[in-house]
């Protein structure tokens, strides 16, 4: 129970299909289920006041940085299902951006959706974005993740995930 996680990872590595059975307490018959994220967790899941978070972002103006990627786009999502009137999807990837767009596009939210190819590197284009839109709420999930390559190459680590992110808090002050 220590490592989970690196158990999972190898065994995904090496092509094995890791399964899960329940605890013989809980009084259910016992099969084998998938590991879920939740299992590696070691603690218990917090639970999601959805109510709260569409009225959070209902009919707001809301701006997410990187939201082509995997965590930015699920943001994405959920900020026009949740129902903003305005959405700036901000991406440094073009194949990215043009993704994200079209799956919004496809769901027929009545949510204005603007894409913008950007870097939060350079500050005076995400200042100008920031100040143009002028964002009620602003989702940051731009970032570099993939430790490996990060460890390195870890100065564009640093130039993105550390001044980019001041970049993109000083904007969404200053707007």
């Amino acid at each position: 129970e220590a490592h989970p996680e690196s158990i999972l990872m190898r065994a995904r590595k090496l092509g094995v299909i890791v399964s899960r059975m329940p605890s013989l307490e809980s009084g259910d018959t016992p099969r084998l289920t998938a590991v879920a994220v939740e299992d590696l967790l070691l603690r218990p899941s917090e639970k999601i006041d959805y109510a709260r978070l569409e009225a959070l972002i209902e009919g707001k103006a809301v701006i997410v940085t990187g939201g082509g990627g995997s965590i930015g786009s699920e943001i994405c999502e959920r900020v026009v299902a949740f129902g903003a009137a305005r959405l700036l999807i901000v991406e440094h990837s073009e194949p990215a951006l043009y993704a994200i767009t079209e799956t919004l596009a496809a769901l027929g939210s009545a949510a204005s959706i603007e894409g913008r190819i950007a870097d939060i590197r350079d500050r005076e284009r995400i200042m100008r974005l920031m100040a143009e839109f002028k964002p009620d709420i602003v989702f940051h999930a731009a970032a570099l993740k993939h430790v490996p390559i990060l460890e390195r190459d870890w100065s564009e680590g640093v130039k993105t995930n550390i001044f980019g992110s001041i970049n993109v808090a000083d904007a969404a002050h200053s707007a």
